[in-house]
């Protein structure tokens, strides 16, 4: 038998009726490491697929910034996205190959078609195959090959798990998680590069992270050999409030969160990542309510469905006291019921 770190977090009712129970893990910590709202096993732990890419980014940002100047700030906001391959993302995808003087064949990543259904639909009209560039993690790849280019690594192997720019991505991981790098569970994401995983509690706490100071979180302690990297750490939270629609893309839940969709964000800002297979997390700002900030993961054990992340995000939102759009908490039909099976601490 395997042992199950699910707990029911949202049951839906029709005319009274349990008609479906989805089953994940919820985390919300504060600034303080304290867990204040908790579902399923917290030290459960989750591959973080895509919810890594900020941290990936981080690693060699300041190589980036040292080397190609003529980067923009969108150019890293695609660098840590899941995009849907929008117009304005292979856009940004042509300006990095321009700046880094390579083309889209230096990508390794798996060919998809794109995320966007409308981009999708055309590309297919115009008997297209699929390609490295229209997946989601182009951007992410594309700043790999540019960094270990600007370091003469070898960027033609840029998957190798045990290259080097990897041990000091988990060099950078363990200081931040407060673990051993050598005993991060690895394993391959599906776009080909290492992913890791971490406790579900210590994945939110990372996302609290994003949204506050160098100096608060006391990074100046660290290691020499990841000063340069953490020096950019509020770089990464700017870039995706910013560039909210680089970061997914229309109709994409992680941007609509860091573009106000249930937050006031003239009190707390907000930073959203989606994940593969049914992650959601969140980093909210610093604010008076929440004065050292909030991380929140949501996992749901039955994979991706953007309707029910959308209720989970709306009710943790309403009992943090942080929902600023009362409808979102509203039935669309009076006989459709939504239960929530967590609460606040």
């Amino acid at each position: 038998m395997i042992d199950l770190p699910w707990a029911p977090i949202l049951t839906v009712k029709r005319s009274a009726l349990p008609e479906m129970t989805i089953y994940g893990i919820i985390s919300v910590v504060d600034g303080n490491g304290r867990s204040l709202l908790a579902a399923g096993n917290q030290d459960a732990v989750l591959w973080t697929r895509s919810v890594l890419k900020p941290w990936q980014l981080l690693n060699h940002l300041h190589v980036l910034k040292k080397h190609y100047p003529q980067l923009k700030d969108e150019h890293y906001a695609l660098m840590l996205s899941s995009h849907s391959a929008e117009p304005i993302h292979e856009q940004a995808l042509d300006e990095i190959f321009a700046v880094g003087g390579v083309d889209e064949s230096v990508l390794q990543n798996t060919p998809l078609f794109p995320y966007s259904a409308k981009q999708r639909v055309a590309v297919k009209k115009l008997g297209e195959k699929p390609k490295s560039r229209w997946g989601s993690c182009s951007g992410k790849h594309a700043g790999f090959v540019l960094a270990l280019n600007a370091l003469h690594e070898d960027a033609a192997h840029y998957l190798d798990k045990d290259a080097p720019h990897f041990v000091r991505l988990k060099k950078l991981l363990g200081y931040l998680a407060q673990e051993d790098w050598r005993s991060i569970p690895e394993t391959t994401d599906g776009c080909r590069l290492p992913n890791y995983g971490f406790k579900a509690s210590t994945i939110a706490r990372l996302y609290c992270q994003l949204q506050r100071s160098v100096s608060e979180l006391g990074l100046s302690e660290a290691p020499s050999e990841l000063q340069e990297a953490l020096a950019e750490y509020e770089t990464i939270g700017r870039l995706m409030f910013e560039y909210p629609l680089y970061v997914g893309g229309e109709e994409r839940l992680d941007s609509e969160l860091m573009q106000g969709k249930y937050s006031d964000l003239c009190k707390c800002k907000v930073v959203a990542k989606e994940g593969a297979d049914g992650l959601l997390t969140i980093g909210v700002a610093p604010s008076t309510k929440y004065p050292r900030g909030l991380g929140i993961l949501i996992k749901s054990s039955a994979g991706d469905n953007a309707r029910i992340f959308s209720w989970l995000a709306a009710e943790i939102f309403y009992q943090l006291g942080l929902l600023c759009n009362e409808k979102a908490k509203e039935n669309q039909l009076a006989h459709i019921e939504r239960v929530f099976h967590f609460q606040m601490a």
